[in-house]
């Protein structure tokens, strides 16, 4: 009853997902149930990864040690994007807590952890398609997988619209396209910078 219930929120999450985001913050839970949520995201991903080890060839012989940093790390990458989610947000009005913040995000996380079976196999056809082509720069380049394009580049839509709607209901923003926009915006201009910066570092 209880998996069934979960099951039916994710599913939610998806179909409807300002909705899922309005019933979570309604509930008001705290950091906790967040923490939980982080936790759950990252158990689907690594089981995920256990059982297609082409996915990750590392996982082979992986120690305890290494999956508690990969824990760690998967928190504190948490904890700074709920910062900048925060207060980002609330630099163009938004009126989303820290606490909700955090709700948010790891109701997203635990969402879209479901997307990675789908996902991940056609990033790595793309990127075995690519070591292909550059490990023979003379022959002509190898076909880009077009299922797999397809798969990522759906797969991202679907994922930067979630994102855009949790978002957007979290700081009680109109239009989420908007909020898209603006993450879109955002995401390419951190890369230019990082991508004009990497040659100092």
């Amino acid at each position: 009853m209880m998996i069934g219930a979960v099951v039916e929120n994710i599913i939610g999450g998806y179909l409807h997902p300002r909705a899922s985001v309005r019933r979570l913050l309604n509930a008001g839970h705290g950091l906790d149930v967040a923490l939980m949520m982080v936790v759950l995201a990252f158990l689907v991903r690594e089981i995920f990864f256990i059982v297609t080890p082409d996915a990750r060839p590392e996982t082979m012989g992986l120690s305890l040690g290494r999956y508690v940093l990969n824990l760690v790390d998967a928190l504190l990458s948490f904890a700074v994007f709920s910062l900048a989610i925060c207060y980002v947000g609330r630099l163009f009005g938004g009126k989303g807590s820290l606490r909700q913040t955090g709700l948010v995000l790891a109701w997203y996380l635990l969402v879209t952890s479901a997307v990675v079976p789908l996902v991940l196999p056609a990033v790595l056809r793309i990127v075995k398609a690519a070591e292909a082509a550059a490990a023979a720069p003379a022959a002509l380049p190898a076909a880009l997988p077009a299922g797999a394009a397809l798969i990522v580049l759906v797969s991202s839509g679907v994922l930067l619209w979630l994102l855009a709607s949790y978002v957007a209901e979290l700081h009680r923003f109109a239009r989420t396209w908007s909020v898209l926009a603006a993450i879109i915006g955002l995401f390419i201009s951190f890369s230019m910078i990082a991508s004009a910066l990497l040659p100092l570092a």
